[in-house]
């Protein structure tokens, strides 16, 4: 039976983990810093990726690179996305410190994650990555950015280490070379064009999928649960009481104004939702 597992410290927020879940993974360095400059920093992070994904039982169905972030689209067999990316963050992190001589943090606050519904929005996900590089004016082309899985996709002929493929191919054709050139023209054709299908289908920027998914995802993950525990499960639930009433309200009855604002601040926070 599918579960939420609470894997990391109670102090920090919990993300949404279940076995055989799809995720748009991304994360920047801390300060923008540069730090995918040389073919050996892209090496070593694409040796731990490697070995995360052995570790961890995770499947990698695509990947980004840029000079200061990397986006990975991974599957989990396991709901063990959290210690996946806190090994893989960590140990490169120590092996680049210590190759450049730093210190500290390299990457900026903890990874973020967009949970995908399997099917024809894992292949508009697989788009929106490889179409990356062009929208951040780092190629002119997708074909055209060496540090991106989509070259393995439209040319049967190559091979990266770790990286599978067919699953998001098999969605446009049985036949290898046949689904290779479907999904070029499916990713090219969409260069330059507002992605609708994204900015429909995004919930909560967490969830891209349809709303019978959304609805199962509710029902499964955030019912009866914490949202002190899990944060994420705010977005999906209505907003309460409008703020403004709350204050005019407490004001009312308290007539100690700094009584009352900490007592409607705490009031907003927690009925409203609003920080």
């Amino acid at each position: 039976m599918l579960k939420v597992l609470y894997k990391e410290k109670m102090s920090r927020p919990l993300r949404i983990e279940f076995p055989g879940a799809f995720y748009l993974v991304s994360q920047k360095s801390n300060g923008k810093e540069k730090i995918f400059r040389t073919e050996t920093d892209t090496e070593n992070f694409f040796e731990y990726l490697r070995k995360t994904i052995i570790r961890y039982d995770i499947r990698l169905h695509g990947f980004v690179i840029l000079p200061d972030a990397y986006n990975l689209l991974l599957e989990t067999i396991d709901a063990n996305l959290s210690r996946a990316m806190h090994y893989l963050n960590t140990a490169f992190t120590m092996k680049y410190n210590a190759r450049n001589k730093r210190e500290g943090h390299l990457f900026r606050g903890r990874y973020q994650s967009i949970i995908i519904q399997p099917g024809e929005f894992l292949c508009y996900m697989s788009r929106k990555l490889h179409i990356m590089p062009v929208d951040c004016n780092k190629a002119v082309s997708p074909e055209g950015y060496n540090l991106s899985s989509y070259i393995y996709y439209i040319n049967t002929e190559k091979k990266f280490q770790g990286l599978t493929t067919d699953t998001i191919l098999s969605y446009f054709d049985r036949e290898r070379e046949s689904a290779a050139l479907i999904y070029k023209n499916f990713v090219e054709n969409a260069i330059g064009k507002k992605d609708t299908v994204y900015e429909k289908n995004l919930h909560g920027g967490i969830i891209l999928g349809s709303g019978d998914f959304l609805e199962w995802m509710k029902k499964s993950f955030m019912e009866g649960k914490d949202e002190s525990e899990i944060p994420v499960i705010k977005k999906f639930r209505p907003k309460g009481p409008d703020a403004q009433k709350i204050k005019e309200l407490v004001e009312k009855e308290i007539s100690n104004k700094k009584l009352a604002r900490k007592i409607g601040i705490y009031l907003i926070r927690k009925y409203s939702q609003y920080k």
